[in-house]
């Protein structure tokens, strides 16, 4: 006879990481269930997070964006972060580490939603009168950091919705 005790508790399934990989990639488009998945455990957060990672600024929306830019600052090397400081960055960014290198998994890079986006951020985030001069070191500083380190970029898109020069934004 079961025992009450037993019945509410659950075997525990393991799945090798090849396995949660597969099924991961079919959730590839289901951004709330894969952010579900990386509460469960270390090993299923080290998993899906190069997924959600894949292709950030896909979508725009600004406070969306603005994250994803504060994570990207996160990244960058103590020095850049110090430069940024100096230019009058007011955010505390500059004492935070990201658990990830979130650059090293995106996949796929739309500079029209990634420029809209920088262009709020910097003016929310620098206190200085030379915005224009902060954007373009913060952008310099962004694309080193995507471009240049362990780049696994597929897909560019330049779409340029509002058909204004990324020049002018710059």
């Amino acid at each position: 006879m079961i025992t009450p005790k037993r019945c509410l508790t659950r075997p525990c399934v393991n799945l090798i990481p090849d396995c949660l990989l597969e099924i991961f990639s079919y959730l590839k488009y289901d951004r709330k269930t894969l952010f579900s998945c990386i509460r469960v455990n270390r090993l299923w957060c080290r998993l899906a997070i190069p997924i959600l990672w894949s292709s950030p600024f896909k979508y725009y929306s600004q406070s969306y964006t603005y994250k994803i830019i504060n994570t990207y600052i996160t990244c960058l090397n103590i020095q850049d972060k110090v430069i940024l400081k100096n230019l009058g960055l007011k955010n505390c960014l500059i004492n935070m580490k990201s658990l990830f290198y979130y650059p090293r998994f995106l996949e796929s890079f739309v500079i029209d939603n990634y420029t809209l986006g920088l262009k709020k951020w910097v003016k929310e985030n620098f206190q200085n009168e030379n915005l224009l001069r902060a954007q373009q070191i913060v952008d310099n500083m962004m694309m080193d950091l995507i471009f240049n380190d362990n780049c696994s970029l597929k897909k560019f898109k330049y779409v340029n919705y509002i058909e204004i020069s990324r020049i002018d934004f710059l």
